[in-house]
C-alpha cells in the first residue's frame, strides 16, 4: 500500500491495543453505539496528535529557554571579557576556554539538578540553584588567579544547567 495506507493501519493497531489492552470488555475503551469504525479511528487519530503536539510544545519551550539562557550567558560574558583579559593576561586561547568552560558546567548542573529536584522538589532545587547562581557570581568577581577564574566559571554553567532542568522536573 502507500504510505497514507500505513498511517491507517498504525491507527487500527493503536485501536486494537486500547480496545482490549487491560480489560475484558472489548467496548469499555470504545463507544461501539456509534457503529462506525472510522469514528473510532478518528477519536484515536486525534488523541496520538494531540499528545504528539504537546511534546512538540513542550520540547519547543525546553530549546527556546536553553537558547535564551546561553544568548544571556554569552552577551554577558562578552561584556567582561576586555577587563578580565588585561586583569589576568589573557591570551585568546585562555578567553576561548574560559567561555568555553561554562558548557561542560551545564551539563553536570543538568544531571545533577534532575536527581536533586527528585529528591527534594523542583522549587527547593530552584532555590539551591539560586544560591549556586549567587556563590558562582561572588566567586568570579573575587577570583585572583586563572584557576579560580576556570573553576567559577564552570560552576556558573551548571547553576545555569541545572536551573534549566529545575524548572521542567
Amino acid at each position: 500500500g502507500t504510505s497514507d495506507d500505513d498511517d491507517d493501519d498504525d491507527v487500527v493497531v493503536a485501536l486494537e491495543v486500547r480496545s482490549h489492552g487491560g480489560s475484558d470488555d472489548p467496548d469499555a475503551a470504545v463507544n461501539d453505539d456509534d457503529d462506525d469504525p472510522g469514528l473510532a479511528k478518528i477519536r484515536v487519530a486525534t488523541v496520538l496528535a494531540a499528545a504528539e503536539s504537546r511534546i512538540a510544545r513542550s520540547t519547543g519551550a525546553f530549546v527556546m529557554v536553553g537558547g535564551l539562557a546561553w544568548g544571556l550567558d554569552l552577551g554577558a560574558v562578552s561584556g567582561a571579557l576586555p577587563g578580565m583579559r588585561q586583569a589576568f593576561g589573557l591570551s585568546p586561547r585562555e578567553v576561548g576556554a574560559f567561555v568555553g568552560l561554562a558548557a561542560p558546567g551545564e551539563v553536570v548542573g543538568a544531571i545533577c539538578a534532575g536527581v536533586v529536584a527528585d529528591a527534594v522538589g523542583r522549587r527547593w532545587c530552584l532555590a539551591l540553584c539560586d544560591l549556586f547562581f549567587l556563590a558562582s557570581s561572588l566567586g568570579l568577581a573575587s577570583s585572583t588567579t586563572k584557576n579560580e577564574l576556570y573553576a567559577w566559571r564552570f560552576a556558573a554553567g551548571a547553576a545555569a544547567g541545572a536551573a534549566v532542568v529545575a524548572q521542567v522536573a
